[in-house]
């Protein structure tokens, strides 16, 4: 019954973080590409 709960509980975890850390993947590399952009972007 524990192992049962516990390999549940696993599996909520890995189903609420998986989109989570997409989503910050996504925003982290939109941020970099970004301010290289702006960098380039701006005249010197």
């Amino acid at each position: 019954m524990i192992k049962l709960f516990s390999n549940i509980l696993k599996w909520i975890l890995i189903i609420l973080f998986f989109p989570l850390s997409l989503i910050f993947i996504a925003y982290y590399k939109q941020k970099k590409e970004k301010s290289t952009y702006w960098e380039k972007e701006e005249p010197k």
